[in-house]
């Protein structure tokens, strides 16, 4: 987005030396691929910041960028509530070699094409760490931005782990490509637009088409 768009946030976080980080973890019988890496540095998120989908770019002094993105949600109701897709991106992330559609790591289970699970311990692969932000979710963010709606954000993760802790919108949008739901979202969704305290739109592909589960990973994986 354009650096004087209403809706772009601009932030400098100071120089961090950098560090190198311990190699992947792999589960060998779930290949599930895990980034056990150390903290480099944190940054206060300021009070004035709205809700929304936030991307943060690093810099190295030898030129090379990825980014890290995050979502900033609000502890207050608002007329459109819109879902990022995290356990999407997290199903077909693909870096250190695993995603649940395709495997690049060989034994001990030659027969396994996939991994098994996925750990949100590690990087996204795709566009520089933006996962899939750039090419399914932003364009709507853009769109409900320069409209100036009363929207606020959240992911499927969060509605997957602790949707009472959400305050019900008007609307509830589900972007982007949102396959991957946990049962306490699908019953939180299927609770309160049949009883009629909010509406839903779903603007997304293969919307909860598979069930997932969250599980702590093993210190080996």
């Amino acid at each position: 987005a354009p650096a004087d768009s209403p809706f772009v946030k601009v932030a400098t976080i100071e120089s961090t030396p950098g560090r190198e980080q311990a190699a992947p973890t792999i589960d060998p019988v779930k290949k599930m691929v895990r980034a056990p890496w150390t903290w480099t540095n944190t940054f206060p998120i300021p009070v004035e910041w709205p809700s929304g989908m936030y991307l943060i770019r690093l810099d190295s002094d030898q030129g090379a960028q990825s980014y890290v993105p995050f979502v900033l949600r609000s502890r207050s109701a608002t007329k459109l509530l819109l879902v990022s897709s995290a356990l999407n991106w997290q199903a077909y992330n693909e870096w250190g070699g695993s995603s649940v559609y395709v495997t690049r790591i060989g034994d001990p289970l030659p027969g396994v094409t996939r991994a098994l699970g996925v750990s949100f311990d590690r990087p996204y692969a795709t566009d520089g760490g933006a996962g899939q932000l750039f090419f399914l979710e932003l364009p709507l963010i853009a769109w409900l931005e320069r409209q100036g709606l009363d929207v606020s954000f959240t992911t499927d993760y969060n509605l997957s782990i602790d949707p009472a802790a959400q305050p019900l919108p008007g609307t509830v949008i589900f972007n982007g490509h949102d396959e991957y739901w946990d049962v306490p979202l699908y019953d939180w969704l299927d609770a309160h637009v049949t009883a009629g305290d909010m509406g839903v739109a779903v603007l997304a592909a293969d919307s909860g088409y598979w069930p997932v589960s969250f599980g702590l990973a093993s210190p080996d994986g």
